[in-house]
């Protein structure tokens, strides 16, 4: 067995429950809303729909980044003032925190030790740097598990950038991708940092417009835009663009080219009354609906109501076709390295009731199967324009132009 495939049946196991802890708990009130974590839930619901969770279920998991390396094994995280990693394959989690300073965006591995971070300047208005730091091996059983690593990162100034994000490895293990800015409002461009040479240069000089999120699929030569509600597919050197998909803020290739990856926000549900399929019956969901439109129809003026969860999709570039994924819901999603057909995301929650924040796995192979051979799927729907109004789906969202 692999490294990776071990430390994935490691959190199957963590997550597996054999009751539903909600069963026969009806809801009082629309207070029940803003009840505490309840652990015994959600690993009750990973466990339902095989999604794995990298951190504990109610853990103050107040991520803004995660990467995983190459192999697999191991996992950048970044929370408010620290940047971190966990041997994930290591039976104590071991995680150690980064000695560098104040990350300001997402990171890539440039193998399965070296890991680069954008940090922040030197001095108030100076250029935004890159960190690179040569993660240990895994420590023998015994040693520190916990803690902060010696030495130091070698810092690269970006000359000219006040920001850099959304960092990704590039042809090869001496380049690296990212989006850069030259002035605070000013619009993102992608970036090549030859880590040779030290130079800055244009990434892909033919591809043009604006964009939020970008993502690069270098076995395909395919760069991923996202801009408001639309995600491209554009090549990388001509910048020819193959299809185009929305609503979508953001996608990912897998390493075949033909599935993406996409994020948008769902149709809207309650603040007040989120409920998982099947907790209640029918006729009591109807009275708490009820009682949660009186509720907020007392709350002050400019305070939300609805949400539009971050909802997941795949789409069929060969095939042809656009699929929603409804049991787990979340963003920041990618195609987890260290097995074909699994992907990893921030978790919000499962059908539609938030959770805790984590980092999740989720096993979409046989999803990908059922697409491919035209079968229908638990969890699994055409998809269908989002409404954001809640009143349910909106008209069908047009295929690949």
């Amino acid at each position: 067995m692999s490294r990776s495939a071990s430390f994935l049946a490691l959190l199957l196991s963590a997550c597996t429950c054999s009751r539903d802890p909600t069963e026969g708990a009806l809801a009082d009130n629309v207070g029940e809303a803003f009840a505490a974590c309840n652990e015994a839930e959600i690993r009750f619901l990973a466990a339902k729909h095989n999604v794995q969770l990298v951190f504990a279920p109610c853990g103050s998991n107040n991520f803004s980044s995660y990467r995983w390396a190459p192999d697999g094994t191991r996992i950048f995280f970044q929370l408010v003032l620290s940047a971190n990693v966990m041997d994930a394959n290591a039976a104590d989690k071991r995680t150690i925190t980064l000695p560098i300073p104040k990350p300001v965006g997402s990171p890539a591995w440039l193998g399965d030790t070296r890991v680069a971070v954008p940090v922040a300047a030197a001095e108030e208005g100076g250029d935004v740097r890159i960190a690179l730091y040569e993660v240990p091996a895994t420590p023998e059983p015994g040693d520190q598990a916990v803690g902060t690593l010696a030495g130091s990162a070698e810092l690269i100034p970006l000359p000219g950038l006040v920001a850099a994000d959304q960092l990704t490895r590039g042809e090869g293990a001496g380049e690296l991708l990212f989006a850069g800015r030259r002035a605070a409002d000013g619009p993102w461009e992608i970036l090549r940092l030859d880590l040779g040479e030290r130079a800055v240069s244009p990434a892909f000089p033919s591809v043009s417009g604006a964009f939020d999120t970008f993502t690069y699929a270098a076995e395909q030569g395919l760069v991923v835009l996202g801009h408001g509600d639309t995600v491209r597919v554009v090549d990388a050197a001509t910048g020819e663009e193959r299809d185009r998909w929305t609503p979508a803020r953001r996608g990912s290739l897998d390493a075949t080219g033909r599935w993406l990856l996409l994020e948008h926000a769902g149709s809207a549900i309650s603040v007040f009354n989120q409920r998982t399929w099947g907790e209640i019956s029918e006729q009591a969901r109807k009275r708490e609906e009820a009682r949660g439109e009186a509720f907020a129809e007392r709350l002050p003026e400019g305070m939300d109501r609805v949400v539009q969860p971050p909802t997941l999709s795949v789409a069929d570039r060969e095939g042809g076709g656009r699929w929603t994924f409804t049991a787990a819901l979340g963003d920041g999603a990618t195609w987890y390295p260290g097995s074909p057909g699994w992907i990893s995301f921030f978790l919000w929650g499962f059908e539609g009731k938030q959770v805790k924040r984590n980092v999740a796995l989720w096993d979409v192979s046989g999803h990908l199967a059922a697409i491919a051979n035209g079968e229908e799927r638990f969890a699994l729907e055409p998809f269908e324009a989002p409404a954001d109004d809640g009143e349910g789906p909106g008209e069908p969202a047009p295929d690949v132009e």
